[in-house]
């Protein structure tokens, strides 16, 4: 697009090019029967004459093995249903290799997938390590090479297409010659990693430093035995147990990586036993990548975009050949461009290049934005498209769905259904401790969606203290929903008025804490201006900067604070007195210390002390001694900076951990202490006629508090003030609302009626009551879903379930430890002892594709933490889906816990439009 804007010209070019798309995306509404439709068309095709796939492109021909099968790549918790469905539905007509393991692929010859119809492989198998490591051996590229993910992971796995195909046409000639090829390749690869080792040189080719893992003989060759996993147990690719680990540092010890290697061609692992066979077809171990499929299905492909740990599953499914592709979800991608370009890529179309539009920035499918380089970046800001060509694009983008998606509507109207909402009012303490944890992060500034946990390698104080906070979550909104559940995931707390006296304490602390290191932060600026004041007397004190002079930001800082003005945005007495105590033990630790140099200035620091001959250098006045100009100019920037940082970060958390304190022990005394409170708004001038409290006690009834700022007031003082943006306190800056006023008595006394009312118990209000509705389904002899979204909330539930007696299954462990799980809930009749509950996570695939009719209820614990609107549709409907569909012979009910007045109410409702 070329714009000449004083012309009001706009010109617009596309390139076009033919692609042959045979299939597409069938996104027909969850419970209509995907699953049964490619079924029919496998079954079709193979018993009609007319419908013989076409020979496959030439350029594939020789260098890949065709085969009739249909490649089916699945989820690994379906690969049993989908054995089930074929054996149901088309019986004994077609064969089946299923690879769920590393030890099924060892085990299957190429002649057996040139026999098969039908292929099922998993997502677990198709991400893990050994099968790239191994992909890349027989590829003849390093085994080294590939990294964990992303677009260097891309780009070696192309290399590692290449390769196959070259190698594929060597094994058709002859196998034997071909694994000496394959030896010679990992050989020169050893010989060019040693030159490297010796000459000191060792970098990858993405220019950073290499780290080699494996030091043994057998590892430096070609990688394990391949004895190490040819047993018959299951892989599980996401937990690598202690055994194995145990088994990898005593290899590791064998022999130094900087010793002396002699490749032999023994210690290279044959894992496709190359050298006793002559005919390719008796290969053992064959990567799909070998083979030209007469059709590949992938199902569930939604979560391949999803989830970041999906990614190399993604390159792969890209990467596979063959005739036909049908992707499958009921719930596909398909608000933004972007989505509709991901469809695309699945079927062979480029729609076009990654373009963001004009606005606010939208929230990308997959991890593209983690992997664009600067430029790319930069170029992103330079160069805006026009709306008209980002209109054009959407209607091109229209046209592939209504050409290559289609999706038919699940008539399940008849089969009964009930939603029920269930509104949870929290117990007094439990409410107190949702509102300290809300109150807490809002005063520190770190509401909802800017309350994002830092990565790991970021040390700030602040950014430690952060996530202290947050704990196991990673944003304010996740910790929220979690309290909602319950009051206490990551402690040990027997219930929540035990967890209101920790996190009392716990607050007390990090205050002491945060006081602590502003002391230290500011003893390091006393010493910094007093290493400048030694090169240039006069400056300490200058207030203004002129002619180039820098002020001196440690005395403004010290006449703020004894103007009670330290705080941006201002605080009350309590905040401004322990900012003035920690002032005071600033100075003192300086006194002790005044020499000591500090990290952040000591290279300033030295070149003051040194500096060089080509150094700018200006005699000061009053010293009379030559001083480098420029490094005293960045010690004085350094100062600014440092105090910068103390007035805008620690001052305002000063500030928010003092009010959060104030609040939680308010609440605290209200519930468990005989206290008279007084309101302070009986003394302000402008308080006429509006308190009507006795000598300023505050009624009972009447006591009410500012969530914002912990200051305490009858409700009648604290509804005017806060109504006009003001605090019942005279001297307080908080920005407080009318929203700020929370009754003591009406969220901690009077809905439970005294005030030590009734309590959750050791596992809260919102999971006693849903353990309630459980046991009372159970007993009705029905069966129960329950979806979260959050691992520590999916164990904390099953605890639950499992301290009440109620057997339940949680979706983890191997491949085939899932397919068992998920074999036990589809029994049509259960046995007397089988688990009648199975514990779901709501944003994976554990929630998608499963028949599971033999439940008929749902209970969603709380709504869904999703990035937009579509995203929460999606996996809502996919969870609903699991109960009701086609199939299903009793009336379905979703149970929905909301805590009221929460963070849960307001997803909900801004996500459904729904007001509970």
């Amino acid at each position: 697009e070329a714009v000449l804007e004083p012309l009001t010209w706009r010109a617009e070019a596309k390139v076009e090019r033919p692609v042959l798309v045979r299939g597409g995306i069938v996104a027909d509404e969850v419970g209509y029967g995907k699953t049964v439709i490619t079924l029919g068309l496998i079954d079709v095709q193979s018993n009609v004459k007319e419908h013989k796939p076409p020979e496959p492109p030439s350029q594939y021909r020789d260098n890949l093995i065709p085969t009739k099968a249909t490649l089916i790549i699945v989820p690994s918790h379906l690969v049993g249903q989908w054995k089930g469905e074929i054996e149901k539905f088309l019986g004994k007509s077609k064969r089946v290799e299923l690879i769920n393991t590393m030890a099924n692929l060892n085990s299957i010859t190429v002649e057996r997938i040139q026999k098969a119809d039908i292929v099922i492989v998993n997502f677990t198998l198709l991400k893990s390590e050994k099968y790239f490591e191994r992909l890349a051996l027989l590829a003849g590229r390093n085994t080294e090479s590939l990294p964990k993910t992303g677009r260097r992971f891309q780009t070696v796995y192309s290399e590692c297409l290449e390769g196959i195909e070259k190698r594929t046409v060597e094994l058709r000639k002859n196998c034997k010659d071909a694994y000496r090829n394959v030896v010679s390749d990992s050989e020169s690869h050893v010989e060019e990693k040693q030159k490297l080792l010796d000459s000191g040189e060792h970098h990858r080719r993405d220019k950073k430093k290499a780290v080699y893992k494996m030091t043994s003989e057998e590892q430096l060759v070609g990688g394990p035995k391949a004895e190490d996993d040819g047993d018959d147990s299951d892989d599980d690719f996401e937990n690598v147990s202690a055994k194995s680990k145990k088994k990898a540092s005593k290899s590791k010890g064998k022999q130094a990586v900087g010793s002396k290697t002699k490749s032999k061609s023994a210690n290279v692992s044959d894992f496709w036993g190359l050298r006793s066979i002559n005919d390719v077809k008796r290969m053992k171990c064959p990567p799909m990548e070998m083979f030209f499929w007469n059709r590949t299905v992938i199902d569930e492909f939604h979560y391949l975009f999803d989830r970041s740990n999906r990614e190399n599953v993604q390159t792969v499914v890209l990467g596979l050949k063959s005739t036909y592709r049908w992707c499958l979800s009921g719930t596909p991608p398909r608000e933004t461009f972007d989505d509709v370009e991901t469809l695309a890529r699945l079927l062979g179309v480029h729609l076009g290049i990654a373009e963001p539009l004009p606005g606010p920035k939208q929230v990308s499918r997959g991890n593209r934005s983690k992997d664009e380089t600067n430029l790319e970046k930069f170029s992103n800001m330079l160069e805006v498209r026009t709306i008209q060509w980002h209109e054009n694009r959407h209607r091109i983008a229209q046209s592939l769905l209504d050409t290559f998606v289609r999706q038919n509507i699940a008539e399940i109207d008849e089969i009964p259904y009930e939603e029920h909402t269930m509104k949870i009012v929290l117990p007094p303490a439990e409410r107190a401790l949702y509102l300290e944890l809300e109150t807490h992060l809002k005063s520190l500034e770190m509401g909802e969606r800017n309350a994002m946990k830092k990565p790991r390698n970021c040390r700030g104080d602040r950014e430690v203290r952060m996530k202290a906070i947050l704990g196991k979550s990673t944003c304010a909104e996740e910790a929220l929903m979690k309290c909602c559940s319950h009051f206490d995931l990551e402690g040990n707390n027997e219930n929540a008025a035990a967890a209101l006296e920790q996190i009392i304490t716990y607050r007390k602390e990090q205050l002491v804490e945060l006081k602590e290191t502003m002391a230290e932060k500011l003893a390091a600026a006393f010493r910094l201006r007093h290493h400048i004041v030694a090169f240039q007397s006069n400056w300490a004190g200058t207030a203004v900067t002129e002619k180039g002079e820098v002020s001196d930001t440690l005395s403004d800082y010290i006449s703020a604070v004894g103007n009670d003005q330290s705080v941006l945005g201002g605080a009350d007495d309590d905040v401004n007195d322990a900012i003035k105590s920690v002032l005071s033990a600033g100075e003192e630790k300086f006194k002790k210390n005044r020499n000591k140099v500090d990290d952040f200035y000591a290279e300033h620091y030295s070149a003051l002390g040194g500096g060089g001959s080509g150094s700018k250098r200006k005699s000061s006045s009053a010293s009379g001694v030559n001083v480098n100009a420029e490094a005293l100019f960045e010690m004085k920037m350094s100062l600014r900076g440092h105090m910068t940082d103390i007035r805008t970060v620690d001052g305002k958390e000063l500030r928010g951990r003092v009010r959060s304190l104030r609040y939680v022990s308010a609440v605290h005394d209200y519930q468990c202490k005989e206290i008279n409170f007084t309101c302070a708004g009986q003394s302000r001038d402008d308080n006429k006629g509006i308190c009507k409290c006795q000598k300023g006690c505050v009624d009972k009834e009447q006591v009410g508090v500012m969530s914002l700022c912990g200051h305490v007031g009858c409700m009648d003082c604290l509804a005017f003030y806060g109504s006009n943006g003001r605090c019942v306190e005279p001297d307080c800056k908080a920005p407080v609302k009318l929203t700020s006023v929370v009754s003591l008595h009406e969220d901690f006394d009077k809905q439970h009626g005294s005030r030590n009312g009734k309590s959750g118990g050791r596992f809260g209000a919102k999971l006693s009551a849903i353990i309630g509705k459980v046991r009372e389904i159970v007993d009705g002899d029905d069966r129960v879903l329950i979806f979260c979204q959050f691992d520590d909330l999916k164990k904390k539930i099953s605890e639950a379930l499992d301290s009440n007696g109620i057997a339940n299954i949680t979706m983890e462990g191997t491949v085939n430890q899932l397919t068992k799980l998920m074999a036990i809930i589809q029994k049509e009749v259960p046995a007397k002892d089988d688990p009648r509950v199975l514990l779901l996570k709501m944003d994976d695939e554990s929630s998608a594709g499963a028949n599971l009719m033999t439940c008929n209820h749902a209970i969603i614990v709380h709504p869904l933490l999703a990035d937009t609107k579509q995203q929460y549709v999606s996996y809502e409907t996919q969870a609903i889906g699991r109960v009701r569909r086609y199939g299903q012979r009793k009336t379905v009910h979703v149970w929905r816990y909301l805590v009221q007045d929460s963070v849960d109410t307001e997803i909900f409702k801004n996500m459904t439009g729904l007001d509970v």
